[in-house]
C-alpha cells in the first residue's frame, strides 16, 4: 500500500514539484491511516495543479474531486469536460465519463439518504440509463468497457443485468 501510494504521489509532484504540502508522518502507520488521509492530500494539491489542454485538465481535476471525496466539484468538472470534448454534440457528450458520473451521483446520494452504496447506485444508474438516448446507452457501454476504475465494474454489472432482463421480454 505505502509504494502504491509513494508512486501516485511522485505522479501528483511532477505538476506541482514547487510546493510543501503537509502530510503527518503518522499517516503512513498503517493502510488504513493512509487511505483515510488521501482525500485530505489531494484535496490540499488540487490547488496548484496545471494543465494546459482544458480536456485533460477537466478529466484529471475530476478524477481528483473523486478521491478527494468533493462529489459536487466532480461532477461539474465533469460538466466542463464534456462541454470541451464535444462542444455542439450533447449526444455524444452525455455518454463521456458516464461511469463517474454515476459513483459521485451515488455517493451524494448515499450521504443525502443514508442508503448503502449499492442502493445508492442502482437508484441513481436507473434514474440516469433511463434518460440517454439509445445511442448515448450505447456509447456509456462502450466506454464503460474501454475504461477501469472503482465504478466500471459496477455499471459493467448493473449493464448486463439490463441486457439479460432486455432479452427476456
Amino acid at each position: 500500500m505505502r509504494n502504491i501510494f509513494l508512486i501516485a504521489l511522485s505522479v501528483l509532484s511532477i505538476q506541482v514539484t514547487a510546493q510543501q504540502f503537509y502530510f503527518p508522518k503518522e499517516n503512513y502507520k498503517d493502510s488504513l491511516n493512509l487511505a483515510n488521509a488521501i482525500p485530505s492530500l489531494v484535496a490540499q494539491i488540487m490547488p496548484f495543479y496545471k494543465e494546459d489542454n482544458k480536456i485533460k485538465y477537466y478529466d484529471d481535476m475530476l478524477r481528483y474531486a473523486l478521491v478527494a471525496k468533493q462529489y459536487n466539484n466532480a461532477l461539474s468538472d465533469l460538466a466542463l469536460e464534456r462541454h470541451a470534448s464535444a462542444p455542439g454534440d450533447a449526444l455524444h457528450a452525455q455518454s463521456i465519463g458516464f461511469p463517474f458520473e454515476l459513483y459521485a451521483k451515488a455517493k451524494l446520494h448515499q450521504q443525502t439518504h443514508n442508503a448503502a452504496f449499492a442502493d445508492a447506485f442502482k437508484a441513481v444508474f436507473l434514474a440516469d440509463y433511463n434518460k440517454l438516448a439509445p445511442q448515448g446507452r450505447i456509447q456509456s457501454v462502450y466506454y464503460s468497457s474501454i475504461f477501469s476504475g472503482p465504478p466500471v465494474p459496477v455499471m459493467q454489472t448493473m449493464l448486463y443485468a439490463l441486457i439479460d432482463r432486455s432479452s427476456c421480454s
